[in-house]
């Protein structure tokens, strides 16, 4: 899946959603939903964790049929950049890199 392909605003899901669900067997529930999809980082938990857990193989079989795998971080520079359009000149000059936390006492 490429950033054009990635759905406005989409529910991206997380490790324990496609677990949950494949542990009671009801996939089709979540991967039936549009606009949503995962990331790389998924899945790879997902196969770490089929060893000890084979139900985890049917989330996997879902993935990308079922459940795109996204790599959104375009779209993440791409809402960076929407965002500073919109703040103060001073807060953009003081914005942190995008590997330090943020809280809400930043804002």
């Amino acid at each position: 899946m490429t950033g054009d392909d990635i759905p406005a605003n989409p529910s991206v899901l997380n490790t324990t959603v496609l677990s949950n669900f494949a542990y009671i067997d009801q996939l089709w529930v979540v991967a039936g939903l549009s606009g949503i999809c995962t990331v790389p980082v998924v899945r790879e938990e997902l196969e770490h964790g089929v060893a000890d857990h084979s139900y985890l193989q049917t989330a996997l079989d879902t993935l990308d049929d079922g459940i795109p795998v996204a790599t959104i971080s375009g779209t993440v520079a791409n809402r960076e950049a929407v965002v500073s359009n919109h703040l103060d000149p001073g807060r953009v000059k003081h914005r942190r890199s995008p590997s330090q936390t943020h809280t809400t006492a930043d804002c």
